[in-house]
């Protein structure tokens, strides 16, 4: 009965191939998602050179055939602004603030209905605009960037409201609710107006997205993850020898 007490059970060695099976399923999407990080920062990049290269010398508005080629160019334009049908775009943030882009028709002298996008306002907490919209409606000469209309994260109904009174609160529109407000067709791009023109407001225009910095910032944590998870892996596989080596030699 001594010797019973006195015999070393044998271990049991942990299986390798639980932390092989682990470092399989991890390790393909880290790699992916690091290298979807670098394409995003460098997708970014061009981006913002698109926008800092963009031919300062203004378009013709009758030019514009493919707006998604001609983002960011400059365009000018003469007709006047539509002051009694305005739409505010709700749910813009800028410095943590809540605001509104405000989107004006413009009538064009040669061309369908463009929406100008005056720039962003702040709203009180019962979404009411602070500042004045009005506009002249008198006949005038405008520039500024083609853009589009700001798109949010997710699309919650038809993003337009049944009617109602001017100016009109909506969520993250597109062209074709803007037509269907409005009873008429409009262009299918949006004029970012120059920061200098007058009746506007804050306008700070840039690409959207994150700063090429920050995905690659993201791309080196992922990429970190991977070494560090083959590390762990090395480390596992060589502890397990060890103590398959100790348990053998007892």
């Amino acid at each position: 009965m001594a010797d019973q007490y006195n015999v070393n059970p044998r271990r049991r060695s942990r299986p390798i191939w639980l932390p092989v099976a682990v470092y399989l399923v991890l390790m393909p999407a880290m790699l992916w998602l690091g290298a979807w990080q670098l394409d995003k920062a460098d997708l970014q990049e061009q981006r913002l050179a698109k926008f800092a290269q963009a031919d300062a010398t203004p378009l013709a508005f009758s030019a514009i055939d493919n707006p998604s080629e001609l983002r960011y160019r400059t365009v000018e334009v003469r007709g006047y602004f539509d002051a009694r049908r305005q739409f505010l775009i709700d749910n813009i943030v800028r410095n943590s603030r809540n605001g509104f882009f405000v989107i004006t028709p413009f009538y064009t002298d040669d061309g369908p209905v463009l929406l100008v996008n005056r720039g962003w306002i702040p709203q009180t907490p019962t979404r009411e605009p602070i500042g004045d919209l009005a506009v002249g409606d008198d006949v005038r000469r405008i520039s500024g960037r083609i853009g589009k209309l700001p798109v949010g994260g997710i699309r919650l109904g038809d993003g337009t409201p049944a009617g109602g009174d001017w100016p009109r609160i909506l969520q993250f529109p597109q062209i074709g609710d803007i037509e269907q407000q409005l009873g008429q067709a409009v262009t299918s791009w949006v004029l970012l107006a120059d920061p200098r023109m007058e009746d506007g407001f804050e306008r700070e225009w840039r690409p959207g997205g994150l700063p090429p910095e920050r995905h690659l910032g993201y791309a080196v944590q992922w990429f970190a993850m991977s070494a560090a998870l083959t590390a762990l892996l090395i480390w596992a596989a060589v502890s397990g020898r060890r103590e398959r080596k100790k348990t053998h030699d007892e």
